[in-house]
């Protein structure tokens, strides 16, 4: 081979690595392009891990925040983020223990649900749930009161239905009928379970009783650890149940399971495909409406997927800046099942932490009252209801 084609050979081979390092420069982090963290052949499925990350996780700037993965060339529309004021809370309920897992009105009193109500138990009883008068929260919104709310403790009396099952992982949500507390049990591996009971709210809520004959395992959708059904609605004589996933990628068909409220199965509705977790729900309006949280952890990549609501109704400021999600949606039943009321989409301005919402409530006509869990603290809060203009 003569000179001058080694050189020519040099030249193309020089050529051929020069774009290929300009290429990888190229692809931004994040993008379809750039390389994960899975490991060949590994699916999200696989690799599905709790939403209930280490608090250590869960903290950190928004402006730190993985970058947004790039969806889709069409940029979305900024919308409006709204604020969530916080409500400073004192007593026992304080602590990260409390694990605030549900909430709910028992006429004008606000019950609040630790996920395990036992971690409070004491020589009076063996666990607690927590009540604030409607009245208190009112004044405390109106700045007619600016000192710390002290919840009430209300006697739970669980008759050890927990302990009775297998892997037990505490109470999930709560809903009310009358003077009928209905509650959903989630257990752990090695197949995540949910279960429903029944409690009696003793007159003057002089204590919560769970009805230790009546528990319902409600059938699972998926396999995944840590989740099952985190939020129920009473709907007339009817229990709706919502599973926690409902992504198209892992579970492609969610359902919404219905029982009366003897427990008796009756039927299932479909519900749609929303991306990251369904945490919580509100009470049901006299027009079928009902409001739902939905939460996506940075740190929780395994659930992470396009998301068609933001396409659809867009982002706001602290959203793009990350891939964390807090909203609310509003939702509704119809004959085809449950869907997505058009207007019914509200998201929440990110802080500089990651907030595990769990729980969730509608104040009258003014707006939510909402909570997380312990991270990254126990957090309890008013998010004012968007005017119509």
């Amino acid at each position: 081979m003569d000179s001058r084609r080694w050189i020519y050979l040099f030249l193309i081979g020089a050529l051929t690595l020069l774009t290929a390092c300009v290429r990888a420069a190229s692809i931004p982090a994040g993008s379809p392009d750039a390389p994960t963290s899975l490991t060949p052949g590994q699916s999200a499925q696989t690799t599905l891990a709790s939403a209930e990350a280490p608090a250590s996780a869960a903290t950190g700037a928004a402006s730190q925040l993985p970058a947004t993965p790039a969806a889709s060339s069409t940029p979305r529309p900024a919308i409006t983020e709204h604020e969530v004021r916080l409500i400073e809370l004192a007593g026992p309920i304080q602590s990260p223990d409390a694990e605030i897992s549900g909430m709910t009105w028992y006429q004008d009193t606000l019950l609040l649900l630790p996920q395990y109500p036992e971690r409070f138990g004491d020589q009076a009883a063996e666990g607690y749930l927590f009540a604030i008068p409607k009245a208190a929260l009112l004044d405390y919104l109106d700045g007619k009161n600016t000192s710390p709310i002290t919840p009430q403790p209300i006697p739970f009396i669980s008759n050890e239905v927990g302990a009775g099952l297998r892997n037990y992982e505490g109470f999930e949500s709560i809903a009310v009928s009358g003077d009928q507390a209905y509650l959903t049990i989630e257990t752990g591996l090695p197949g995540t379970q949910g279960y429903l009971v029944t409690a009696n709210i003793l007159a003057g809520l002089q204590a919560v009783v769970v009805n230790s004959t009546a528990i319902l395992e409600i059938p699972s959708q998926l396999s995944s650890p840590n989740h099952s059904y985190e939020s129920l609605l009473v709907f007339g004589r009817r229990l709706v149940a919502l599973h926690e996933i409902n992504g198209a990628k892992l579970n492609p068909a969610p359902s919404a399971p219905i029982y009366g409220v003897d427990l008796s199965a009756i039927d299932s509705l479909a519900f749609p495909n929303i991306e990251y977790r369904v945490t919580d729900a509100s009470e049901v309006d006299d027009n079928g409406r009902f409001w739902i949280i939905n939460y996506f952890f940075p740190g929780d990549l395994a659930l992470y997927a396009d998301d068609p609501l933001a396409e659809e109704y867009g982002v706001g400021e602290t959203h793009q800046q990350g891939i964390g999600v807090e909203r609310l949606l509003e939702m509704q039943f119809t004959e085809a099942g449950i869907v997505l009321a058009p207007e019914g989409y509200l998201l929440l301005k990110l802080d500089t932490a990651a907030r595990n919402w769990e729980a969730l409530a509608r104040l009258d006509q003014r707006g939510f009252l909402i909570a997380t869990d312990k991270f990254p603290a126990t957090l309890f809060g008013f998010v004012e209801f968007p005017t119509t203009p």
